[in-house]
């Protein structure tokens, strides 16, 4: 899968997930800090919060997904989703 022109394997994926979930508690706990208004620091936990709960589940998904393509040992192509973009992983035959 081309993604502005890079391409997305599971490990960056991975990654990429694991890095948007430790984003999002960072940024909460510094929302905690920073605003002053107890209904918008409510409001920004929960959604940042949320944010790293997305991110977390669609790193599920891929290792999900890598657990599919080692069952089929790589001899057939596989394809999943990562937060909506599709990200295919060709068999070793291709």
């Amino acid at each position: 899968m081309a993604l502005l022109g890079i391409t997305l394997d599971i490990e960056s994926a991975k990654n990429i997930a694991n890095g948007m979930s430790v984003g999002a508690v960072v940024v909460a706990v510094a929302a905690l800090w920073l605003v002053k208004n107890m209904l918008m620091r409510v409001l920004s936990v929960v959604l940042l919060l949320a944010l790293g709960i997305a991110s977390y589940s669609q790193r599920a998904n891929i290792v999900d997904c890598a657990e599919k393509v080692q069952a089929t040992a790589g001899t057939q192509a596989v394809a999943c989703t990562f937060f909506g973009q599709t990200v295919e992983i060709p068999s070793l035959t291709e």
